[in-house]
């Protein structure tokens, strides 16, 4: 839930009727289910701005707003609100005062992590009862992405390597311009809309660049569903001991697996 709305104290609790949290649930599910369907990262400010002033005055109320929204979602829809995570490049502190640097500096200490949090919504349904993905070459461009990442021992694929691989799968490239006769400019879908709804993350290192996963990616594939991808693309080959140690790496654990 959002912690930044927990109760603050007996000065803030405040009290809403019953009947005008439920219009303010149903405003945030209609706005959740909005920016699902645009595949956008929902941020805790977008959500704020659904309320008035004196209402977001009130966390209290706000938190339990929240909440609702997430029943509805559930019992409704079979929608699932997650939380993730997405790294916040530093800012620059050319041209700031003393003062604002200082102030700049103290917050990026409190957040610690350099991350931004968002929403996302996910299916809570099982695999057979959930709807069949429309646009199943995006998915294959999204799969073999994620799969390259996965194998690579620094969790990341470099632009080069990427675009020689999606070349043997079809995709004609020019320079960095590359093109697929169903998914169009893969070069746009890529860097436009899959970076930007958080399915990879894109960073330079040098003069290179670099594709890893995004927020998004693990919250609405699920480790397990990447390596069962990865395994179709063996042939179903891979054995349970590999299966594991794939899932452990996508997790973010690189512990040892024993036979």
């Amino acid at each position: 839930d959002m912690d930044s709305y927990a109760p603050a104290g007996p000065s803030q609790l405040g009290t809403a009727p019953t009947a005008e949290k439920e219009k303010l649930a149903g405003k945030v599910v209609r706005f959740l289910l909005a920016r699902h369907l645009q595949n956008a990262l929902t941020s805790r400010t977008d959500i704020s701005k659904l309320f008035d002033e004196d209402i977001r005055s009130r966390r209290t109320v706000v938190g339990e707003v929240f909440k609702l929204a997430q029943t509805y979602l559930l019992e409704r829809f079979g929608m699932e609100v997650v939380e993730v995570h997405r790294r916040v490049k530093g800012r620059s502190t050319a041209g700031l005062s003393q003062t604002a640097r200082s102030v700049l500096s103290q917050t990026s200490t409190s957040q610690g992590t350099g991350q931004a949090k968002y929403y996302v919504l996910v299916s809570a349904l099982p695999q057979e009862r959930r709807p069949p993905v429309q646009n199943k070459a995006v998915l294959g461009l999204v799969s073999t992405i994620a799969s390259l990442i996965l194998l690579d021992p620094h969790f990341r694929v470099n632009e080069n390597s990427l675009i020689g691989h999606l070349e043997e799968l079809g995709v004609e490239s020019e320079g960095r311009n590359l093109h697929h006769p169903q998914l169009g400019n893969v070069s746009q879908l890529l860097e436009v809309e899959l970076i930007k709804q958080g399915y990879f993350e894109k960073e330079k290192d040098g003069e290179q660049s670099f594709y890893s996963f995004g927020p998004r990616l693990r919250a609405e594939i699920g480790t397990g569903a990447l390596v069962e991808m990865i395994d179709q693309i063996f042939g179903g080959d891979l054995d349970d001991i590999t299966k594991q140690e794939l899932k452990l790496r996508a997790d973010g654990i690189q512990e040892p697996v024993e036979a």
